[in-house]
């Protein structure tokens, strides 16, 4: 996109010119989409939505009841700043789009959208239902679905290589309330990149829909 085409877009689309000078952070897009439409509202708002979504995780040394996402993704951001891997990441926003080249200096923050859509916690326990594909004997990919509709993730999958590692992995997110919804999903694969996107709506308020997509170079 252009600086003089960045000029023109309105303030709650700000968060562009973080493609041009600095990096875009993932799991902070959608607070940018909407602090800048309702500052006042959405500062209490959105700290409202961060502590109620605060939970436990399982601590070291007790076997996950589930896929243990947020381990998994916090030594990829290892992985990922050893190698100073360095990526293309290309956002859309309501028709728009920008793209641009980028080494990132903090994966732990980058993936956090990731890490946030754990299921594997104390609070968690038996709420929701996991079911197996398995081909020629080998677990091909589980799926954990939430069974009560307050859970924010609402569905996990992970897909397995023959050696049993994740190759790609799958969350379906939903916030809601009589004044906003967030529909998202991520998609997660540690040889290609990740992506995000998703539906928020604010009420009173013309939807956004935005889409996040983040490939590794070589």
């Amino acid at each position: 996109m252009p600086l003089s085409l960045l000029k023109r877009i309105p303030n709650e689309y700000i968060y562009f010119a973080c493609l041009k000078d600095a990096e875009i952070s993932t799991p902070l897009f959608p607070i940018y989409l909407m602090s800048q439409r309702i500052k006042g509202f959405c500062c209490c708002f959105l700290l409202f939505l961060i502590v109620s979504c605060k939970e436990e995780t399982m601590q070291g040394g007790v076997n996950p009841q589930y896929f243990d996402l947020s381990g998994f993704i916090k030594k990829e951001a290892e992985r990922l700043a050893k190698a100073n891997a360095e990526i293309s990441k290309t956002v859309f926003l309501n028709g728009k789009e920008e793209k641009k080249k980028m080494a990132i200096s903090d994966w732990g923050k980058e993936l956090n959208s990731f890490v946030e859509a754990d299921i594997n916690k104390k609070s968690f326990l038996g709420k929701y239902a996991a079911d197996s594909i398995v081909r020629e004997g080998q677990l091909g990919m589980m799926r954990y679905s939430a069974q009560k509709e307050n859970l924010r993730t609402r569905e996990l999958s992970v897909i397995y290589d023959k050696d049993r590692n994740p190759v790609k992995i799958n969350a379906v997110l939903y916030t809601g309330n009589i004044l906003y919804t967030s529909h998202q999903q991520l998609s997660y694969e540690p040889e290609k990149g990740f992506w995000i996107s998703g539906k928020q709506t604010i009420r009173f308020l013309e939807p956004d829909t935005f889409s996040i997509s983040t490939i590794f170079l070589p």
